[in-house]
C-alpha cells in the first residue's frame, strides 16, 4: 500500500527540524480525514471551517483528551497552535470511603516513567493526600493508582497534578510541508488540496503507464490470434524461410504484422497450438480491449479520476479505519473528574419503602460464593427489595413515579451500603415528596432516539416517548406524562420499539396490541387509549412481550396462574380485548399482570401486611379463561393490595435490565432476598 493512497502526512503526523525549520503534524483519525477529503471533492469552494467540522481535531493514538479547541482552530486555520493534552484519569471508590485515582492514558509522547517520577515527587512534597503510588499496567492497559487518604478533594489533587506533572502537556503544532519542493506552512484545506492534487497527478501518470503496457500487450495478443487463424501458412512460412529474419519479414508482408507482433508469432511454442490456449489469447484481448477503454476514459475526464482517487482511498479506509481515541472537550471549564468515571459494575437495590443503596459488584460476588445474601433486610420485615439490578457507574437512574413525575440520579450520587444496611431513604437522595411513590426506575446509559419509554396508567392509557426526551432532568424532576387527577401511572418500562404489548385489568381482560400502533409523543403529553375499560374496571399490568414467557395474573383472593403470552391474539389497540381470567366473587378483581419465568418469584403482600414469597412453579400453568388456584391464603377481610416480581440473577436471555446498553446488554436482576 503506497502513502500515495491516503493523507500519509496528516493521519500519521509529522516532526523533524533541517535546515532551521521544523515541522510537528498531529496524528489525525483516518476516517474524517477521509470524510474531509470527500467533502473537498465534492464542494472545491469549501472553506476551513467547514473541513472542520468534518475534522474536530488530532486523533492520538494514546487516546486521552484535547482541552479545548481554540489550538486546534489556529493550527487548522493558520497552520500553528497550541493544543493542551491531559491525560485520562478517573475514580475509583474504595471500601470504607476511601477512592484512588487511576490513570489510563497519557498524553501524546509522554513517557509512563516520568510521569511517575513526577507524581512521586510532588506527593513527597505538596500532597499530603496521597497515601500510595503503584503501577498496576499489564497487557490490557495502562493502570497507574494513585491512593488517597479518606475524604480527600479531588479538585485541587487534580490541580497539582496537571500543573506538576506531564499529565497535562502541550503539543506545538506546526503544519508545514514542502509543496513542489518549497516548504509551506499550511491550512488544513490546503494540505487537504496538496493531497488531492498529487494524488490525481499519481493516477494520470499510473494510467498512462498502464495504458500503454495494455496497448502493447493486446498488439501482441491480435498478432498470435492472426496466427493461430492460419496457422497452417504460418508453419510453412517458417519452414521455407532461410532464418528467423527473413521468416518474420514474410509474416509481416504476408498479413500485414509489425516487427513485434511477428517477433512474438516466431517465439511462440507449440504448446500454444490448442483450441484451449486459442480461446484463452480470445479472452484476454477481450480484457484487455475493456480495460484500455477504462484507462482512456480516466484519462480523458478529471471527474473520472476524482472517483478513483476516492474509491481508493474508501478501500483503506474500509480495512484500516478505526474509531476516534483522543476526545477532545470544547468546554473546558465544565470538565470534571465526574465526566471520567471509571465504569465499573454495581449493584442497585430500592426496597418496597424507597430505600436505596448500591454495594460493589465484587462484594455481591464475595458474598454469594460464601452462600450469603446481601440484602440486609433482616430487621425491617415490612420491607422487601423490589427493584434489584445490575447497572454501570456511568448510567443515570431515571425514577418515574405514579404522579408522572420523572427524578433522575447518577449511579455514583445512590449511596453506597453495606450488607447489612437497606440503604437511604430516595427522598434524602432526590428532591421529591416523601409521599411520592415510584411506580418504574430505569437506568440509562445513553438517551437517545433510539429507545423509548412505554407509559402505562390506570386509566388505560399508553404514551411512547423517545428516550432523548429526558436528557436533561432538572434537580426538582420534570413532568413525564399529564396524569390527570384520577389516574396514575401504574408501570414504565423501557423498549426498543419492535415488539407486542399486553394490557391487564382488574376484571380479568387483556389486550395484545404492536407497540408501533402507540404514536410517538411528546414529554408533557397524556397518551392515547390501550384498552377500552367498561364501569370501574382499570389496568393492573404492562408485558413487554420480547421473548417466550408467561403472564402472570393474581387476583384479591390469592388467587393465581400463568398463561403463555402466545395464547393471546393480536388485537387493535383500544379494543376490549380477551379474557384472561375467569373473575367472580370467589377470586376477586385482579390486582397484577407480570412476565414471569420459570426461575423467578413472587412477593405477594395483603393489606394486613403478611407477606409471602412464591417460586414460579408454584403458579399453575393454564390457559386464559380459567381461574387459577388459590397460591396465597387471605384471611376473611383481608385481601392482596400488592405483587412484585424478584428475578433471579440471569444474562442476555433475560433482556429486561434497565436502560440496556445495546442488545448485547440486557438485565441482570439478581434475587438478594434472604
Amino acid at each position: 500500500m503506497l502513502p500515495a493512497r491516503f493523507p500519509n502526512l496528516l493521519v500519521n503526523g509529522s516532526s523533524g527540524i533541517a535546515v532551521g525549520m521544523a515541522t510537528n503534524i498531529p496524528p489525525h483519525n483516518l476516517r474524517e480525514v477521509a470524510t474531509a477529503v470527500h467533502h473537498l471533492v465534492e464542494r472545491p469552494d469549501c472553506d476551513v471551517e467547514d473541513l472542520i467540522e468534518l475534522v474536530p481535531g488530532p486523533d492520538f493514538p494514546t487516546g486521552a483528551y484535547i482541552l479545548g479547541a481554540e489550538g486546534i482552530r489556529d493550527a487548522y486555520t493558520t497552520g500553528r497552535g497550541r493544543i493542551i493534552m491531559r491525560g485520562a484519569v478517573h475514580r475509583e471508590t474504595l471500601r470504607g470511603g476511601k477512592e484512588q485515582l487511576v490513570v489510563t492514558a497519557l498524553p501524546y509522547g509522554v513517557s509512563k516513567s516520568r510521569v511517575i517520577e513526577q507524581i512521586a515527587n510532588v506527593a513527597r512534597s505538596k500532597l499530603d493526600d496521597v497515601t500510595e503510588l503503584r503501577d498496576e499496567s499489564d497487557r490490557d492497559g495502562m493502570r497507574i493508582v494513585i491512593e488517597l487518604k479518606r475524604g480527600a478533594k479531588l479538585g485541587p489533587i487534580l490541580a497539582a497534578l496537571y500543573k506538576q506533572t506531564y499529565l497535562q502537556a502541550t503539543f506545538g503544532a506546526i503544519m508545514l510541508a514542502l509543496d513542489e519542493g518549497v516548504p509551506r506552512e499550511m491550512t488544513l484545506k490546503q494540505m487537504l488540496e496538496r493531497f488531492r492534487d498529487h494524488r490525481v497527478q499519481v493516477i494520470q501518470r499510473r494510467s498512462e503507464h498502464e495504458l500503454r503496457e495494455a496497448l502493447d500487450e493486446a498488439h501482441i495478443v491480435d498478432g498470435l490470434l492472426v496466427a493461430l487463424a492460419n496457422i497452417d501458412e504460418v508453419i510453412d512460412i517458417i519452414r521455407d524461410s532461410r532464418d528467423q529474419d527473413v521468416a518474420a519479414k514474410v509474416l509481416r508482408q504476408t498479413y500485414d504484422l509489425s516487427e513485434e507482433q511477428a517477433r512474438a508469432i516466431l517465439a511462440m511454442r507449440l504448446g500454444r497450438l490448442t483450441a484451449l490456449e486459442t480461446e484463452e489469447l480470445r479472452q484476454r484481448l477481450k480484457e484487455l480491449r475493456k480495460r484500455i477503454h477504462e484507462l482512456e476514459s480516466i484519462l480523458r475526464s478529471p471527474a473520472r479520476q476524482l472517483q478513483v482517487m476516492l474509491e481508493e482511498l474508501d478501500a483503506i479506509v474500509e480495512e484500516y479505519g478505526d474509531d476516534r481515541r483522543t476526545t477532545i472537550i470544547e468546554d473546558v471549564e465544565a470538565f470534571d473528574i465526574e465526566d471520567v468515571v471509571a465504569e465499573e459494575q454495581v449493584v442497585i437495590s430500592l426496597s418496597h419503602e424507597s430505600y436505596i443503596k448500591r454495594a460493589p459488584m465484587a462484594l455481591y460476588q464475595r458474598r454469594v460464593a460464601r452462600g450469603r445474601a446481601l440484602a440486609g433486610m433482616d430487621k425491617h420485615e415490612e420491607d422487601f427489595l423490589e427493584h434489584v439490578f445490575v447497572a454501570s457507574t456511568t448510567d443515570t437512574l431515571v425514577f418515574l413515579t405514579d404522579t408522572g413525575q420523572a427524578h433522575a440520579l447518577s449511579v455514583l450520587d445512590v449511596p453506597e451500603g453495606g450488607p447489612s444496611s437497606r440503604g437511604r431513604a430516595l427522598a434524602q437522595v432526590l428532591t421529591m415528596d416523601r409521599g411520592a411513590r415510584v411506580a418504574a426506575l430505569v437506568a440509562v446509559a445513553e438517551f437517545d432516539d433510539s429507545r423509548a419509554l412505554i407509559f402505562l396508567t390506570a386509566g388505560g392509557t399508553v404514551k411512547r416517548t423517545t428516550l432523548d426526551q429526558y436528557a436533561n432532568v432538572r434537580a426538582g424532576g420534570i413532568a413525564a406524562i399529564k396524569v390527570p387527577d384520577d389516574d396514575r401511572v401504574v408501570d414504565v418500562q423501557l423498549s426498543d420499539g419492535g415488539g407486542d404489548i399486553v394490557l391487564v385489568t382488574r376484571q380479568g381482560r387483556a389486550i395484545r396490541f404492536p407497540e408501533s400502533e402507540i404514536p410517538p409523543m411528546g414529554r408533557v403529553a397524556q397518551g392515547v387509549k390501550g384498552v377500552q375499560l367498561r364501569g370501574s374496571d382499570g389496568v393492573v399490568g404492562m408485558v413487554l412481550v420480547r421473548r417466550d414467557a408467561t403472564l402472570c395474573t393474581v387476583t384479591e383472593q390469592g388467587f393465581a396462574k400463568r398463561t403463555q403470552l402466545g395464547d393471546y391474539p393480536i388485537q387493535k389497540r383500544g379494543g376490549l380485548g380477551t379474557i384472561t381470567l375467569d373473575v367472580s366473587k370467589r377470586t376477586g378483581p385482579l390486582v397484577a399482570g407480570k412476565e414471569l419465568l420459570d426461575d423467578d418469584e413472587l412477593m405477594v403482600i395483603t393489606a394486613g401486611g403478611q407477606a409471602s414469597r412464591l417460586s414460579a412453579s408454584a403458579v399453575p400453568l393454564q390457559g386464559r379463561a380459567t381461574q387459577g388456584r388459590r397460591v396465597v391464603a387471605v384471611a376473611a377481610g383481608d385481601r392482596v393490595v400488592e405483587v412484585a416480581r424478584v428475578a433471579r440473577e440471569r444474562g442476555e436471555e433475560d433482556g429486561r435490565r434497565p436502560g440496556q446498553r445495546g442488545a448485547a446488554a440486557e438485565e441482570r436482576q439478581l434475587d438478594l432476598i434472604d
